[in-house]
């Protein structure tokens, strides 16, 4: 590799690294070919970030020549919420037989998170999120933060006793009241959206409460991950892509069955 190509790729790689999300719309903006030479250009600790912001079909395709061991090995090394999105942008088939291989504890952690149905809050949310318990302190909750390293101005949420979800610091509650004040006093208050509500309801969510992050919790509302609305906007995107497609692909039957239905109902005359 020469002396350019090698800073060119650390460049890219810093950048990809720091910013994967924005790193991952250019790219899907750009030509396949150019966007597939960049991509491949990323290294091993890095790629599998942009991989699971990218569209699916051309996640999928870089997916697709990748080897087995590769993706087993970055499945069991990134965060949940990142295998979980590898792991649906892997063909059905493939992803059974990968899955198998894991480690157990990875296994057990994705049968968990893939429970969620397709196209629900919970199959979306971000299931590494940051919390801490209502009785922790200001000074604990800042050290939560730190070590979790929480990107896009993501709260930290706050559950009682119960794990139930009670509401998110509020910053500006916590500077005023201090380090050593308790988390419960330094509480903004959270919409939550059920793990099981579809595109519909998150879309009424994030209209109604201007918010840009949602907590998705269970039917007993412990917190399951937090849903962005970038995340929840990507989604909603590739859904109606995926909608056209398969809309276009019946109206072209729905043509030739039209075209063919004169000679359904009478006969072919050149076959009489």
């Amino acid at each position: 590799m020469s002396a350019g190509l090698a800073v060119r790729g650390g460049m890219l790689d810093s950048y990809a690294a720091m910013h994967p999300e924005q790193f991952a719309n250019a790219v899907a903006r750009g030509q396949r070919d150019s966007a597939r030479e960049l991509l491949t250009s990323l290294s091993d600790e890095v790629l599998p970030g942009v991989l699971v912001c990218l569209p699916q079909p051309m996640a999928g395709e870089i997916l697709d020549a990748c080897a087995d061991d590769t993706i087993i090995n970055w499945m069991t090394s990134v965060r949940l919420d990142d295998a979980v999105g590898l792991a649906r942008r892997v063909e059905p088939q493939r992803r059974t037989a990968l899955h198998a291989r894991l480690p157990q504890r990875r296994r057990r952690e994705l049968d968990r998170a893939l429970s969620f149905r397709d196209g629900t809050a919970g199959a979306l949310a971000d299931l590494d999120f940051a919390w801490v318990h209502h009785g922790a302190t200001v000074s604990d909750a800042v050290e939560t933060l730190r070590s979790h390293g929480s990107g896009d101005s993501a709260p930290l949420l706050v559950l009682d006793d119960s794990d139930r979800l009670v509401g998110a610091l509020d910053a500006e509650q916590a500077l005023i009241r201090g380090p050593e004040a308790p988390v419960r006093d330094c509480l903004a208050r959270v919409r939550p959206l059920l793990a099981s509500a579809d595109l519909r309801a998150a879309t009424a969510a994030f209209a109604a409460h201007g918010e840009r992050w949602l907590p998705v919790v269970d039917e007993s509302h412990r917190p399951m991950g937090l849903l962005s609305l970038s995340q929840f906007t990507r989604s909603s995107l590739e859904t109606r892509s995926r909608n056209q497609e398969a809309f276009a692909s019946l109206a072209g039957v729905m043509f030739e069955l039209l075209t063919d239905l004169p000679k359904l109902l009478l006969g072919d005359p050149r076959a009489r």
